[in-house]
């Protein structure tokens, strides 16, 4: 049943809407490539688009310069990081497009290079995932995305106790379901798509 809902509802509007995005990225200028890896934004936010692509690219450096495997295989299996709004979330990968959306509305996302690449760590960590075919359930996978998060952190940073106890905190929460997820779209789908 969730396969069908999401085939018939939010596949489509993630195509038009990824689809109207590059668009109109390309008509306005907003629209940057790091070494394959496409730097787009929703519509709306055009106005940060130059902070929101300085940050992504310290970050996608960051991720290059600590560990290049984990970059190679970001590159593979992203196209496109996009800087859209989620409601309740703080990034999300869409394996429909190979896009890595980032909350960059987040504070945090705005100031720490270091936390903006853990996310695009774990984001491109379900990217390769799903690259691969693995087949898991949901709460397995974020525990993994969650421990590569942390190897990278420990590479790039050394190990940290605030951090480490930080990280034990989130493989002991409770993990959004599917259905919560499409919950969260359903209730914000204006959100997610462009208005006309």
């Amino acid at each position: 049943m969730r396969r069908i809902l999401f085939n018939l509802v939010i596949k489509p509007w993630i195509i038009l809407a990824h689809k109207s995005y590059v668009n109109e990225c390309k008509r306005h200028g907003k629209y940057c490539e790091y070494k394959g890896v496409y730097i787009i934004s929703d519509p709306r936010y055009f106005a940060d688009y130059d902070n929101y692509k300085s940050s992504v690219i310290a970050a996608l450096q960051l991720i290059e310069k600590v560990s290049m495997v984990r970059f190679l295989r970001l590159a593979r299996d992203i196209d496109f990081i996009c800087n859209l709004a989620l409601p309740g979330l703080n990034g999300l990968f869409v394996s429909v497009r190979k896009m890595c959306c980032v909350n960059f509305g987040i504070p945090s996302y705005r100031h720490d290079i270091g936390h903006l690449a853990l996310l695009i760590i774990h984001e491109a960590t379900h990217a390769h995932l799903i690259s691969i075919g693995t087949r898991m359930k949901h709460a397995r996978i974020e525990q993994i995305c969650i421990r590569e998060e942390r190897r990278f952190f420990r590479m790039a940073f050394g190990h940290n106790p605030v951090v480490e106890k930080w990280f034990e905190e989130r493989l002991q929460e409770p993990v959004l379901t599917s259905f919560a997820l499409f919950k969260i779209f359903l209730k914000n789908k204006e959100c997610f798509v462009e208005r006309r």
